[in-house]
């Protein structure tokens, strides 16, 4: 044997794993370190830039709130409705005092210019809104829209345009570090990539090496161990080396020593077997003679009834046989199966026991009688297995004719075929023609269905309909800020807040993107249209929570009628769609 002192093919082995692992390790900690530099590059740019641009949008969104309040406060001609409008506008005022201080102190560092101007701007808003105050107190309303109209006006449009401009330089700067950080990624990567493929070269090297070596001397082995199972080789077997295959080729020379003994003691025996062979293979050729014609018309039969038995046993579909009076006598795996019921527990029944419609044995007789009597061969039927499933299947009957008197029926086959996945299907796709998949609201085409038999049915009554036009405001800006998941989130909360403000009678449905369409009938006044809109933008004036934000997202309607806006789908729906044009050009959240 040879010494043990020498690198063996386990050795070799363990020192190409370890290098493995080694490579393994180096890559994971340098490809942690890049996700780890990535992840914090983007934690910074989110926090100083994205983090603005959310509270610019909170400020456009109350000085929107502040505006639309004073302007209805002008058309106010109730005075406790004057108070409670004065004491919104303070309160709405309080909260964007807050936000712009809060604003101007957490990101006075990011070297926004214009944020002076804004305060100054917001200044005189706030004096303009305390004189329109101390106006509306006196019910001097109509200095009120002066004011409103002439003065404040052009402070709450600069106001506005100074935030729409910070916005845009803060996603400037947001895109400028998100471009920073990604050609820092970059970087990162290909030094990772230069670093994994040097790796790989050089661990694919060592392994090309070592296995030529093995496979070279497994190879030079392998033919040697052949010509000796052949006889063709008389030399011993040498093999270069001091490992495993060395001590491999000693062993095969040992064995081919022994090999060559019982060879010759082999040939002996088979010497004298030859004799009693030739004499034994005359007896058994007459025998077999004989037996072939036996068994070859056996084996016909059974291949034939094997076939059968195949054929029905592993047909995909249910198979049950019957005797004349309907107790089933075999089932198929299929029935096992899909029922879930063994032939033992079934024995004595007839196939329409599994039917939810026949559960007494008497009924379940009575209906087989008749499917027999009128020679019903297929009708769909609703089962239920053995644990309680509902499954439906296409049922076939066919009577087993006796072979010499065609009159004689000595069983019944019955086939099912589960078609429970084709009734499913036929549902979903039927629901998918009319349903949005994103809200669970009604789709484009089911509202235009909806709405043509509402007008019918108002022709008849003499009653009105309403069309209304909802459309996120800003809906863009989420998507941009917060990624389209986001928008999903709101476009679903914001289908939610609208079903639960109207009747169960009124239909809303998505039409596409952040576009609903409200269809509200049997009204007698337009203001019972009008208030159903307003209810709708008081449900929008509370805050949306996406993931884990508050934002606020205001809707712009457009609101027609029927009779009075279109005698149709198609006019209503085009009235509908300009009336929200125009309350987008007067501002939004109207």
């Amino acid at each position: 044997m040879r010494p043990f002192n020498r690198l063996t093919l386990g050795n070799k082995l363990f020192i190409s794993i370890g290098g493995v692992v080694i490579l393994v390790t180096a890559l994971l900690l340098l490809a942690s370190y890049v996700i780890h530099d990535v992840e914090i590059r983007f934690e910074i740019a989110l926090t100083n830039e994205v983090g603005p641009l959310v509270k610019l949008n909170q400020l456009q969104s109350r000085i929107n709130g502040i505006r639309v309040l004073e302007i209805e406060l002008s058309k106010l001609s109730d005075l406790f409705a004057i108070f409670d409008q004065l004491e919104l506008i303070k309160s709405e005022r309080k909260a964007f005092a807050q936000d712009l201080n809060y604003f101007n102190t957490k990101y006075q560092n990011n070297e926004l210019i214009e944020l002076k101007t804004l305060e100054e701007h917001w200044q005189r808003y706030e004096m303009n809104l305390e004189n329109i105050a101390k106006l509306a107190n006196t019910m001097n309303l109509k200095l009120v829209q002066d004011i409103s109209t002439f003065e404040s006006a052009g402070r709450f449009k600069a106001i506005s345009r100074i935030l729409k401009q910070l916005s845009i330089d803060t996603e400037l700067r947001a895109k400028q570090r998100f471009n920073q950080s990604v050609s820092r990624y970059k970087k990162l990567s290909r030094l990772f990539f230069i670093t994994s493929l040097t790796g790989l070269i050089i661990l694919g090297l060592w392994t090309g090496i070592v296995a030529r070596s093995i496979s070279m001397r497994v190879l030079r082995l392998r033919n040697m161990a052949t010509q000796i199972a052949d006889g063709s080789r008389e030399k011993p077997i040498a093999i270069p080396g001091n490992d495993e295959l060395t001590d491999l080729g000693f062993a095969f020379n040992i064995m081919h020593n022994k090999i060559k003994n019982r060879e010759q003691a082999l040939q002996q025996s088979h010497d004298q077997l030859e004799v009693r062979v030739v004499e034994r293979t005359y007896d058994l050729n007459e025998a077999n003679k004989s037996l072939s014609l036996e068994i070859e018309e056996r084996r016909r039969a059974e291949v034939k009834l094997k076939l059968l038995s195949q054929a029905v046993e592993q047909s995909p579909v249910i198979i049950i046989i019957t005797d004349i009076y309907g107790k089933i006598e075999y089932v198929n795996q299929a029935f096992i199966d899909c029922t879930q019921y063994s032939l033992k527990d079934i024995t004595d029944y007839n196939p329409l026991f599994l039917s939810i419609n026949f559960e007494t044995c008497i009924k379940q007789q009575e209906q087989w009688n008749k499917i027999i009597s009128q020679n019903i061969q297929q009708q769909e039927i609703l089962n239920r297995r053995a644990d309680g499933s509902l499954f439906w299947v296409d049922m076939r009957i066919s009577p087993v004719l006796d072979t010499d008197n065609n009159d004689v029926i000595l069983h019944f086959l019955v086939v099912m075929e589960d078609i429970t996945v084709r009734k499913y299907q036929n549902e979903k796709i039927l629901y998918q023609a009319y349903y949005d998949n994103l809200t669970d609201l009604p789709n484009r085409m089911m509202a235009m269905e909806r709405l043509s038999k509402s007008i019918i049915k108002a022709q008849n009554s003499g009653s009105q309909i309403a069309v209304i036009y909802v459309d996120l405001d800003d809906f863009k800006k989420v998507n941009d800020t917060l990624g389209h998941q986001a928008g999903d989130d709101l476009l679903v909360e914001a289908a939610n807040r609208l079903k639960q403000t109207l009747r169960k009678a009124d239909m809303v449905a998505r039409l596409g993107g952040d576009e609903f369409l409200i269809i509200t009938g049997s009204l007698t006044l337009v203001e019972n249209a009008k208030t159903v809109t307003k209810r709708v933008i008081e449900a929008f004036a509370k805050p949306f929570t996406l993931r884990e934000k508050e934002i606020i997202t205001t809707c712009s309607l457009g609101l027609a009628m029927y009779p009075h806006d279109g005698c149709n789908s198609d006019i209503l729906l085009r009235n509908a769609d300009i009336a929200l044009y125009g309350a987008k050009e007067a501002g939004r959240n109207t």
